[in-house]
């Protein structure tokens, strides 16, 4: 979580290098934004939005992706290009994760 903080802070700074860091670093990050949730942590949790958030596997990543989208117009041409990458980057992580959770559910079966 300490690198969305970072992504967030640096994409409203002013200068385009500190912005093309956060694309860059934004790409980077989300393969690893996937998160392995136990089954039983979440009952211990309670209930409420939080939880619900944390829930969700891909909370992280999907929180990435809004900031790439958000920033992908950047005025700044090699930036713009950054959070393109990033965001291709970001869809494709979830779309190979939907990919193995289907593969395991169907090897369940």
């Amino acid at each position: 979580q300490e690198g969305i903080k970072f992504i967030k802070r640096a994409t409203s700074d002013k200068y385009p290098e500190v912005r093309l860091g956060a694309a860059m670093f934004a790409g980077l990050i989300a393969p690893m934004l996937i998160r392995n949730i136990p089954t039983g942590s979440l009952s211990r949790n309670g209930g409420g939005r939080d939880n619900e958030e944390l829930a969700t596997p891909l909370a992280w990543l999907e929180e990435v992706t809004q900031f790439a989208l958000k920033n992908i117009d950047d005025e700044s041409a090699g930036v713009a290009t950054a959070w393109a990458s990033a965001l291709a980057r970001c869809i494709c992580v979830s779309v190979e994760h939907g990919t193995s959770v289907r593969d395991a559910q169907s090897e369940d079966q």
